[in-house]
């Protein structure tokens, strides 16, 4: 046993059953390495960042930093669950109510892309959503080969929508999705 002060939340941001452990730093190593000691007969293994963006991802969750920001309301993240606009004043209320009512500009979407573009794509994209017209919609972000997610204009982000992408200055046809792509079962 450690026996160290912590705090352990039943949390965690995977889509899947988590738990955080927050400690003193100085404890860390002790901690980590206990903990996969602990767990060595149930297969625990450490996986890094980019496992952790992958489950996420797959759970539809969006990352403060990464998919969303100041600029992006809890509304067009697809945050509307945690947004309480019955409970009170709060800084913003007014203009979430105004966006609610209105509806947002643009929404948080999961796209696949189709044909064989797909297969040739870069692990890595940071490519430019286009309208049919040629004009810019959203950044994307990759989870896999041939599913990404970015913001759309709401006309746009209807499940189903056939839409095309740019990567790489190549348009690629694309169609949005509903999330979560998984969900664990309970």
């Amino acid at each position: 046993m450690c026996a160290v002060p912590a705090r352990i939340a039943h949390t965690g941001y995977t889509g899947e059953d988590g738990f955080e452990i927050y400690a003193a730093s100085s404890h860390a190593a002790r901690i980590w390495n206990e903990v996969l000691q602990a767990g060595a007969e149930f297969g625990i293994k450490p996986c890094g960042l980019g496992a952790r963006n992958t489950l996420r991802l797959e759970a539809g969750m969006a990352l403060y930093g990464h998919e969303i920001d100041a600029s992006i309301s809890p509304l067009e993240a697809g945050l509307e669950w945690i947004v309480k606009l019955d409970k009170g004043d709060f800084v913003g209320r007014e203009a979430l109510l105004r966006q609610k009512e209105r509806g947002p500009h643009a929404n948080w979407r999961a796209l696949r892309c189709l044909g064989a573009a797909s297969a040739a794509m870069a692990t890595k994209c940071s490519s430019t959503a286009r309208r049919r017209d040629g004009s810019p919609a959203a950044r994307l972000r990759l989870l896999e080969q041939e599913h990404r997610f970015c913001y759309l204009p709401a006309e746009l982000a209807q499940p189903g929508k056939a839409i095309q992408i740019m990567i790489r200055n190549q348009p690629v046809d694309a169609v949005t999705m509903e999330t979560p792509f998984y969900k664990r079962a309970k």
